[in-house]
């Protein structure tokens, strides 16, 4: 089959080798599936550049977690009825050596869920890991209805699904969005009011905007950059859920954390249990086949153009990158 590769970390295209290779099998409660789409997260990216705190665990692997394709063999323990299923992929790469970014991947069956209909491969490669992350972040916390949510990031792959979500669940949604270009899309998939910062100006602004409130839900993409100005403009007992940082050190005033009894949650997509990630695909399901939310996708490549579309993540590329994979 044809994969993309690397044997050591650095930068794509050093290191990201395009050839043929060994199918994988399908072991005990995995499945076999021919990808036609391979998804790029930023985690793929920086596990492949050999960011801190991320070593590598296999002499060679085959990256991204992320994809959609077409079930063609089974494994032990998986009834043979799944065979011609179109799959949505994610987690693919997990605590394995081989990905999506192939012809071929194996996985347990668990992380292959039946493509929501309307959907094509390319789309379905985007959902796995950002639509996980944003409607865990959206809807694993309580209710929302006519609730303040703040979305950080807004303007991104997760942001953008957490932005819709919340607007499905019938929040008032509020989305920092720095990038211009990004803001008209926010809106229009629900956004109720656009931030452009997070300066004392913004504080303000929400403030008003809340009618003095302030924000009951805050969903985070960079908490070592955002964490004191989330508290301070949180609704008393609210909640801060965090999905990402930059930095592994955070200075938030915890005195008004505790003044304002205020509850923060950080999580790791990767490290959900079976049922919260039920729950979030159920949510995401949803969104897709109950609404005309679709996932913003910024390019689209060949397989042997991987370095590229690692590059383009790393440029912060508006919109989703995929790898799109023909016979």
């Amino acid at each position: 089959m044809r994969a993309v590769w690397y044997c050591r970390q650095g930068p794509a295209r050093e290191v990201l080798e395009y050839g043929e290779t060994d199918p994988p099998t399908p072991g005990s409660g995995d499945v076999l599936v021919r990808v036609n789409a391979s998804g790029v997260n930023p985690s793929d990216v920086k596990q492949r550049a050999g960011a801190p705190g991320r070593v590598q665990p296999y002499p060679r692997i085959i990256p991204h977690s992320d994809g959609a394709g077409i079930i063609v063999g089974v494994g032990p323990g998986v009834a043979d009825e799944r065979v011609g299923q179109r799959v949505l992929l994610y987690r693919a790469q997990q605590e394995r050596a081989f990905g999506t970014a192939a012809q071929f991947v194996a996985l347990p069956q668990e992380f292959a869920v039946e493509m929501p209909a309307g959907l094509s491969f390319v789309e379905a490669a985007t959902v796995g890991v950002p639509g996980v992350t944003a409607a865990h972040a959206v809807g694993g916390y309580g209710d929302i209805a006519g609730r303040n949510v703040l979305i950080t990031g807004a303007g991104g792959a997760v942001g953008s699904y957490a932005v819709a979500l919340a607007a499905l669940a019938g929040a008032n949604v509020f989305a920092l969005v720095r990038a211009p270009s990004r803001r008209e899309r926010v809106r229009a998939i629900g956004a109720c009011h656009i931030l452009a910062d997070s300066g004392a100006e913004a504080a303000t602004e929400l403030a008003r905007a809340t009618g003095g409130r302030g924000i009951d839900l805050s969903i985070d993409v960079d908490f070592s950059a955002l964490g004191g100005f989330l508290v301070a403009v949180a609704a008393s007992e609210g909640t801060i859920v965090t999905y990402g940082s930059a930095r592994n050190e955070a200075q938030v005033p915890i005195r008004d954390v505790r003044q304002k009894g205020l509850a923060i949650h950080g999580f790791n997509v990767y490290r959900l249990s079976p049922a919260r990630n039920a729950a979030a695909l159920e949510r995401v399901t949803r969104l897709l086949t109950q609404t005309e939310f679709r996932p913003a996708i910024g390019c689209v490549l060949p397989l042997e153009r991987c370095p590229e579309a690692h590059e383009a993540v790393e440029a912060g590329s508006h919109g989703k990158v995929v790898l799109e994979l023909k016979d």
